[in-house]
């Protein structure tokens, strides 16, 4: 039975809506039992959801490789004596524990009178069921005699066999219709608000101050229990867990302790039911005009019976251990209800009207009902629109207290707060239905410590068949065996044929059939690698080699396949090629394309490279077909920036996004270039190795210039370009050159100490400076070919006449296309 502890409250609507860590109690101030529920709660989210993030497989069942939990096996006699085998997995996080093999009906929650119709998927439904002690007595301590005891909590489980409409497979099951139907959660809402103080009529009497009415904390429960089922088309199988039910005729039952008042039903006379233990508290028990329900352990996880016989009656006299109702003895008989022990008499509050629950109207335009009263200066209006859907057991709780306030959260209208459920297929289940095939959907999951076999290279070789004989592989078969992330060497691994595979050799020893496999094991690195070869006497055949761990029930096998291909039967597809239409394997594919080879692939190319200096001063960095790679040129050559021209007609139609790194400029200035760091260095290296220190450059320090990159033309107007311009900051610093020396001249303010210290003022001979045009963001597409062009800016080195280390620009070949990575020097002159 899902919580109903009579709590302080359960729902705490915090302000910081991350999840919170733990509950910090202090010294003197009250520990409240919401505090040690709240504690509860979030290490079970923490751990819930480590484990659900470590394990993985959402929407799956999860359980440890080699393991028979909640594997599902064929009994014989049909889908009802499938077998569900001990152990324990995970659904999303939540552990669940089977203890013994068990059938549908013999589960710890039963199903029987199911026949479903094949195909069928076996799910496992999870919700977290509170334990009472009147439910199992071993929880009370008989010191306490009747006094109330805590609970417990369990994940529990049933599985459910929901019949699928057409063919269905695991890996697709998620999203089948059918599924989609039995796993959605509830999507209805409710609201709850208290009622506004009322006009005054007589100005001597006190105005009516609303609100929440009653003079005690409690905590309300509203419960879905029943209504209207909703009507589904096109007659889809009826859901395993019960049907689901509409907004419009809802029916919710209220406790203002949680529902928390129950007791075990020890006998049935007539309508009179013997209950233990007696009442505790006369305050909190059954009355007349009350109402009280029978109730299973089982009805949360399968509520059917429940919604198939009335069990909610009104309570006609009650004495400490005797309830008797309104109701006739036909009436409890068909409940089912018994004195076997699991048997119990819940206690619900009767609304204003004395009924034993509210039945909610009609959804308006906005998709809510009407407000209905629950007495005690509280108002609740359903919602979620006349689609929305309920389950049996939803239930939604609220703190009151004497104040007049609910601590109803934001925003009002509300999804259940409970029960979560959780839905995971463990089996599809197949025709014939005396003996159905099942297909296992478990996930399966690796412990830390289990040996893994690995897969780490050498599956979906190909070889050529045309010599015959045996063939060996190109490339070797390799595996790892390892326990988590470490290696096992020594590790013994089996290699054996498949059922029907062909003659094969494992490093040319023959390999049999699974009866004597070969084996080998792993080297000191927990590898190992061996070398296939195949028969080629079987060319149209698929060959394949299994490997599996020696003495293992928990890993994987690992299958190796390759086959031999001919052109001629490789099948191909010319989709939109003109040149190659009508061509359906590769043999031919190639013998057109060697008639049509010979153009050369379109490319755009480099027509010049400028530095822009000023007073329209030019530097071209290309001439014919040669980058002039490592020229010197003046400090301020390329003060108004730098061309890169392409030798095309069409503009570049591409956008540049600033900052994009397309166009880089980059100087190369000696290492340590402020006074500070020469300070630094100098200081630091004191007392060195033969009483050296740093006293002169001693690295390079590469700095990128900022400059903005746009699209424009060459100097001359002929080609479009791209246009690297610096920055004011830049240019400042490229025209300041003979002022700092790029960081050469000491200032007045640190020259003193340098000269103390006997700093070496070496003046640099030149700075390099580095160019690069990134190929790959540089492009246009083709007004007549409709297709995009990118830049080739391959460049080979050669040794010219020029500078003795200049590029060629002569490379074509797109499938050698490069960036533009060039240097060239400034000098200070």
């Amino acid at each position: 039975m899902t919580v109903r502890t009579d709590s302080t409250r359960l729902q705490i609507d915090t302000r910081d809506k991350r999840p919170l860590r733990a509950v910090a109690p202090r010294q003197g101030q009250v520990l409240l039992d919401a505090d040690l529920d709240q504690n509860e709660r979030l290490t079970l989210a923490r751990v819930d959801g480590d484990m659900a993030d470590v394990i993985g497989a959402p929407g799956r069942f999860a359980y440890p490789s080699g393991t028979p939990a909640f594997a599902v096996q064929n009994g014989g006699g049909g889908p009802m004596n499938l077998t569900i085998q001990p152990g324990h997995g995970f659904q999303d996080g939540w552990r669940l524990d089977n203890m013994a093999a068990c059938t549908l009906a013999s589960q710890p929650h039963p199903r029987s009178g199911d026949a479903p119709t094949l195909p069928a998927v076996l799910a496992v439904k999870a919700l977290v069921r509170h334990i009472d002690p009147v439910e199992d007595s071993a929880i009370a301590d008989k010191a306490l005699g009747d006094a109330h005891a805590s609970g417990r909590l369990l994940t529990d489980w049933q599985v459910l066999p929901q019949a699928l409409t057409g063919p269905v497979a695991c890996a697709s099951l998620l999203t089948n219709p059918d599924w989609l139907r039995l796993s959605a959660p509830s999507t209805g809402t409710l609201a709850v608000r208290v009622q506004a103080a009322g006009p005054g009529t007589d100005p001597c009497s006190l105005l009516p101050q609303g609100g929440y009415t009653r003079l005690e904390n409690l905590l309300y429960r509203l419960e879905v229990h029943g209504g209207n089922t909703i009507a589904e088309t096109g007659s889809p199988p009826a859901l395993a867990d019960g049907p689901r039910l509409r907004l419009q005729g809802l029916k919710l039952k209220l406790s203002r302790r949680n529902a928390s008042v129950l007791v075990a039903i020890t006998g049935i006379i007539g309508t009179e039911i013997v209950v233990s233990p007696p009442a505790p508290d006369p305050r909190a028990w059954f009355a007349p005009g009350a109402w009280a329900e029978i109730v299973s352990p089982h009805d949360d996880l399968d509520p059917r019976a429940a919604l198939a016989n009335e069990r909610l009656f009104r309570v006609a006299r009650a004495t400490d251990d005797r309830v008797t109702l309104e109701a006739t003895a036909a009436a409890l008989t068909a409940t089912g209800a018994n004195a076997s022990g699991d048997w119990f008499l819940r206690l619900w509050d009767a609304l204003p009207d004395g009924s034993g629950f509210l039945t909610l109207g009609t959804p308006d335009g906005s998709g809510e009902t009407a407000e209905a009263s629950l007495g005690d200066g509280l108002l609740l209006r359903g919602g979620g629109g006349a689609a929305a859907a309920f389950r049996r057991g939803d239930y939604w709780t609220f703190a009151a207290r004497a104040d007049g306030t609910i601590d109803w959260a934001s925003p009002l209208q509300q999804l259940p707060h409970g029960p979560e459920t959780r839905y995971a297929p463990l089996a599809i289940v197949s025709a014939p239905a005396n003996a159905p095939k099942l297909e296992d959907c478990r996930i399966p999951f690796a412990r830390l410590t289990d040996r893994v076999l690995h897969y780490r290279g050498g599956d979906g070789q190909t070889a050529y068949a045309g010599a015959g004989g045996d063939v060996s592989l190109a490339a070797t078969l390799r595996l790892a065996v390892l326990r988590g992330s470490t290696p096992v060497p020594g590790a013994v691994v089996e290699w054996s044929l498949p059922v029907g595979a062909q003659p094969s050799k494992i490093d040319a020893a023959p390999v049999t059939a699974t009866a004597s496999p070969t084996t080998l094991s792993t080297n000191p690195q927990g590898e190992i690698e061996v070398r296939w070869t195949l028969d080629g006497s079987a060319p149209g055949a698929l060959h394949q080699v299994r490997a599996a761990l020696v003495s293992d029930t928990t890993g994987q096998p690992v299958v190796f396949t390759a086959r031999f291909d001919e052109a001629r039967t490789t099948g191909y597809d010319p989709r939109d090629c003109k040149h190659l239409a009508g061509k359906i394997n590769v043999q031919d594919a190639i013998d057109g394309l060697c008639k049509v080879i010979g153009g050369e692939v379109p490319t755009l190319r480099l027509a010049g490279i400028d530095l822009l200096g000023d007073s329209n001063n030019l530097t071209p960095l290309i001439r014919e077909d040669l980058i002039l790679n490592g020229t010197e040129v003046r400090y301020d050559s390329f003060l108004n920036g730098i061309t890169v021209s392409l030798n095309m007609s069409q503009e570049l139609n591409f956008d540049i996004v600033p900052f994009d790194p397309i166009v880089e400029v980059e100087l190369d200035l000696p290492y340590p270039t402020t006074d500070f760091d020469k300070i630094y260095w100098m200081m630091a290296s004191k007392g060195g190795r033969d009483d050296s220190l740093l006293s002169a450059p001693w690295a390079f320090q590469r700095l990128r210039l900022n400059g903005e990159v746009t699209t424009g033309f060459s100097p001359d107007n002929k080609f479009p370009a791209l246009v690297w311009t610096p920055d004011q900051m830049a240019k400042i610093f490229l025209a300041t050159v003979p002022k700092h020396f790029f960081g050469w001249r000491t200032t007045q303010v640190n020259i003193e100490q340098l000269n103390e210290l006997g700093w070496e003022a070496r003046r640099p001979e030149r700075i390099l400076v580095r160019l690069r045009v990134r190929s790959a963001h540089v492009w246009v597409d083709d007004e007549k070919t409709k297709q995009r062009i990118y830049l080739n800016a391959e460049h080979l080195g050669l040794k010219g006449g020029i500078t003795n280390r200049e590029l060629s620009l002569r490379e074509r070949d797109p499938q050698r296309a490069a960036d533009l990575e060039m240097f060239f020097y400034l000098n200070l002159t």
